[in-house]
Parts: C-alpha cells; structure tokens; sequence
C-alpha cells in the first residue's frame, strides 16, 4: 500500500516522537541503573547527596556505582536486554498500527534522528528533573520513616535505661551474692573435708 505525501510527513513526524519516547525510556532505565548502584551517579546527583538535611545523617554516595564490578556487568547487560525488548515491542507496535505494518527506511532514520536530538538536547535536563524528584522522594520517605519510628526508638530507649537500672540494682548484686554464696559453702566444704582427713591421720 502506497501512502500519500501528507500521509508521509505525518508518519515521518509521528517517527520523530517516537525517537523522543524511546529516549526518555532509555532515561529513565540510566535513573533506575544509578539508583540501584549499578552504574556511577550523575554530577547532579553527586551534588544532591551531598546536601545537609535538618535531622538527617549525611547519604554518603560513591560516584561509582555501589554494587561490584562482576555484578554490575551482569545488571547492566540484562537491563540493556530489556531495554532492548522494550523497544522493539513499542516500536513494532507503531509499525502495524500507525504505517500498517509497512517498514520504510526513512521512518527508523527518523525515529533514530529523534532519539539523537532528544539525547544531545533535553536528555540531560530531563535527568537533572528526574534526579531531584527522586532525592526529594527519597528525602520524604526519610523523614516518613523518622516520625513514624520516633516512638518507638524512644520507647526502645526507655526500655534499654529501665533494664540498665534493673541489672545495676537488682541482678548484678543478685549475682554476685549468689557468687559469694557459693565460695563461701565450697570454701566451709573444704574445711570440713581437712578436718575431717586430719582427725582420721591422727
């Protein structure tokens, strides 16, 4: 089936889009490989990390990724792969139904000329984006997991002092009488035993 010239630019523009999506898609895999430690972190996100939040501790990030070097090459070759899977669906999907399953050269070279564009342009602001949004979630979650377990720190810390008080009053002094009793019956059992053995040799 032969498509009109209107038809042809449409198809044409519709494949550069699609080189745009599938570079966010990619995008967003470099975020979840950064974010997983397996590959190193971005300057922007080096820079996030090494801010000082009110009542929290310092998120110390490596610049490279935190998982070793055999574990990261296996993480980032299946990752690739299924980037690779991922595109290859979305992109087949476009073919049959936007073009009817017709594959033409200048279409791909269109997509691929999107998918350049949006890397060498907005790739790195879109990053930048995601970055902050991931800091600031993870932040959120932080300080979630700070209120949420207030009480219970301090109730775990009250504990720890009323046990400390416990052991201080009670079973250390508990023990050592107990520790003194006994010395002392074993040291009456070794009397008695001497005097016991001196009478008989005598």
């Amino acid at each position: 089936m032969w498509f009109s010239v209107s038809e042809q630019l449409w198809v044409t523009l519709y494949s550069l889009i699609m080189g745009v999506f599938l570079g966010i898609v990619y995008d967003l895999f470099r975020i979840s490989r950064s974010a997983m430690g397996i590959t190193r972190y971005s300057s922007t996100a080096l820079k996030l990390h090494s801010i000082k939040l009110p009542f929290l501790s310092k998120d110390h990030k490596k610049s490279k990724g935190s998982l070793s070097r055999i574990y990261s090459i296996i993480l980032l070759l299946f990752s690739d792969l299924f980037f690779a899977c991922i595109c290859s669906v979305i992109y087949s999907l476009f073919l049959f139904h936007a073009i009817r399953g017709q594959i033409r050269l200048y279409f791909i070279l269109a997509s691929a000329i999107g998918f350049f564009i949006y890397y060498f342009t907005a790739s790195k602001f879109f990053i930048s984006v995601l970055e902050v949004i991931l800091f600031a979630f993870k932040c959120l979650i932080r300080y979630v997991f700070m209120i949420t377990s207030l009480p219970f720190r301090l109730l775990a810390r009250i504990i720890r002092k009323l046990f400390s008080l416990f052991a201080s009053r009670i079973i250390i002094p508990l023990v050592a009488e107990i520790r003194y009793r006994f010395a002392k019956y074993r040291t009456l059992r070794a009397t008695k035993s001497l005097r016991r053995d001196i009478r008989f040799n005598i």
